[in-house]
């Protein structure tokens, strides 16, 4: 199952979903695309509609820049545990297990009968109903559950601020280490430098100790840029962490939803709307939003 636009269609495709544009029904889940049809398209010089196509195919997971990207998690996936991010540019089908080291956004649903883990934050630009989704510092979704009261559990977990501190610590530890010793290698390194190519003109024991050197230099600033980028990544993870975990929900939110921050447990018995969940007191608390 994959993505594309709607003017791509060929015949002989099958539709995986129904196809709205401003709310009406262009085309059913299951229709098989023919001349007829491509005519329309053009006809109407339909844009900007994105179409879920069925074509035998199991969308692809690829990495870019850090983070993976996929059309569609798929039932079909089986269990899926990816070490970065994840932008589904779909939805995450029913009976799907994902667990995710990093940020999730979806722009599509969650749907039910599936089991999302994250370690980071979720953005949900669907709806989200008849799952479990798990994430840490902050949830963010358009609706969550089905009026018909289907069961939907969202549980909010904090990132252990000790840990990070930990880390932070062990990466300074680091940092100390390298200095003295990038320290003793600046003499040999300085005069590589000046020597410029004239090095090769030296003894070879002489000129294979400085030019070991100069290399071991280059290694240990190489490593002491990355120990610098990583605490500034831990510092601002520290940051984030030190606010109150949050779930925000901008549309409604149905009875049969469960919400879970930490070890506290709360469950909606009556159809709330445009409203945060916090932990106050050890108790999960809600309060209206400005829409």
């Amino acid at each position: 199952m994959r993505i594309v636009d709607i003017r791509s269609l060929k015949t002989g495709t099958r539709v995986a979903r129904n196809i709205y544009k401003d709310r009406v029904l262009l085309l059913s889940k299951g229709y098989i695309i023919d001349d007829a049809i491509i005519e329309t398209i053009r006809n109407r010089e339909l844009r900007n509609v994105k179409v879920f196509i069925d074509d035998g195919q199991i969308s692809e997971f690829e990495k870019r820049g850090g983070v993976y990207n996929v059309d569609v998690v798929e039932r079909h996936h089986k269990s899926v545990r990816l070490d970065a991010p994840l932008v589904v540019n779909g939805f995450i089908d029913v009976h799907s297990q994902v667990f995710v080291a990093g940020e999730l956004k979806v722009m599509k649903e969650v749907m039910p009968y599936s089991h999302v883990s994250c370690h980071g934050p979720a953005i949900i630009y669907g709806e989200v109903y008849g799952c479990c989704l798990v994430a840490c510092e902050k949830m963010e979704f358009s609706s969550l559950g089905s009026p018909d009261g289907m069961r939907t559990m969202i549980s909010l977990q904090e990132y252990s601020l000790e840990k990070l501190v930990l880390l932070k610590e062990l990466n300074e530890m680091k940092a100390a280490k390298i200095q003295p010793l990038m320290a003793k290698l600046v003499p040999p390194v300085t005069k590589v430098a000046k020597l410029g190519k004239k090095v090769n003109m030296l003894p070879d024991e002489t000129k294979m100790k400085l030019l070991g050197a100069y290399k071991k230099y280059i290694e240990l600033n190489e490593e002491k840029k990355k120990i610098a980028t990583q605490l500034q990544i831990l510092e601002n993870k520290i940051t984030e962490v030190a606010t109150r975990p949050r779930i925000l929900v901008r549309g409604p939110v149905h009875p049969g939803v469960t919400i879970r921050i930490k070890d506290s447990v709360m469950r909606v018995e009556e159809p709330l709307h445009s409203v945060e969940f916090t932990l106050e007191d050890e108790k999960v608390q809600f309060k209206k939003i400005r829409e």
